[in-house]
């Protein structure tokens, strides 16, 4: 059987402005039998660690695929040090993902369409970048193209 466990790692995965984003695909694929695996990335003190995300995925493993957002904000009033701490934070948990397991598909999603911030995080080992407002389309189609997920595995 074709392992459908998926990671997703966002910082504002239940926000009601966000129910036409992604998320949105991931329930239909919920009723294609993945399963899914939620994680913020904050660490015990409040901000963000990708180390919090390689735990998760050490508990949950295995998974096919990781899907993560690229930029991570604080609710902090005032707290611009912080946003630009975390923007773009999703590239560090990539490297992080990437050097502790290589072979673990990471799919990059974010509304940021920088070509070559989306060039930089390939190279680094994504295998995709969906954009934020992702169909269900494109999402199967990026999980088609893990290795972990079989041709027929939709």
């Amino acid at each position: 059987m074709t392992n459908r466990k998926i990671l997703f790692v966002d910082d504002q995965w239940c926000r009601e402005d966000n129910q036409d984003t992604i998320i949105a695909a991931f329930g239909e694929l919920f009723e294609q039998g993945y399963k899914f695996v939620y994680d913020t990335a904050r660490d015990i003190w409040g901000g963000y660690s990708e180390l919090k995300v390689v735990e998760t995925i050490r508990e949950n493993s295995p998974l096919c695929a990781v899907v993560c957002d690229m930029n991570f904000t604080q609710d902090i009033p005032f707290s611009d040090i912080y946003f630009n701490r975390y923007k773009k934070f999703g590239k560090t948990i990539l490297k992080e993902i990437v050097k502790e397991f290589p072979d673990l598909p990471v799919i990059m999603h974010s509304s940021e369409s920088d070509k070559d911030l989306i060039q930089e995080c390939l190279d680094i080992g994504a295998r995709a970048w969906l954009p934020k407002k992702a169909t269900l389309e494109q999402l199967t189609s990026a999980l088609q193209n893990c290795k972990e997920v079989n041709e027929n595995g939709r």
